[in-house]
């Protein structure tokens, strides 16, 4: 494991992350003229990018540098041709999901990463794609993505109370020192 990562809480990884890496597709519907049913051969053929950034959580730790490679959310977008009267673009992995707006997506280091740090994704940090978006929290780097809906109003998702709960969890169930 990277040293950078050695001390970062890892949740249980659910069942939707638990899937065949040949038979997972991400799908990207909603208020788009060409839904898209994409493996991760397909999203890696894609242009990537490489973003540098620190990882801030709720718990109050960063971590600096850190590397990750991916697809820019707004070349996928552009693939599924967007409607016009989309404003909001949900990520999502079973229940949990986050939005973001239009703009946020469109801007270049918003990406779905498949590498950390110059290695694949493992399931432990979000295999097979975590949504990465500058200066974001990382209750917003939604892992194991496997859905894109986009639709006309601004949601901000379930990301932040289910991020919350795993922390009030966390901090009981950790071994007082």
């Amino acid at each position: 494991m990277d040293k950078k990562f050695a001390s970062l809480p890892i949740f249980q990884i659910p069942a939707v992350a638990l899937v065949d890496s040949k038979g997972w597709r991400l799908n990207i519907d909603g208020l788009v003229e060409n839904p898209l049913k994409l493996s991760r051969r397909d999203i890696t053929k894609l242009p990537s990018i490489t973003v540098y950034d620190d990882f801030t959580c709720l718990e109050g730790w960063t971590v600096k540098g850190i590397t990750w490679k991916g697809v820019r959310v707004s070349e996928l977008l552009m693939l599924a041709s967007i409607k016009s009267t989309a404003k909001c673009v949900i990520f999502s992995s079973g229940d949990y999901a986050q939005g973001l707006s239009i703009q946020r997506c469109m801007q270049p280091t918003t990406i779905l990463a498949y590498e950390l740090n110059e290695a694949p994704l493992t399931p432990e940090h979000g295999a097979p794609l975590r949504l990465i978006s500058r200066r974001q929290e990382c209750f917003e780097s939604v892992k194991w993505m496997n859905s894109i809906h986009l639709t006309d109003e601004q949601i901000q998702g379930s990301a932040r109370q289910i991020a919350l709960g795993r922390l009030a969890q966390y901090q009981r169930d950790r071994p007082k020192v």
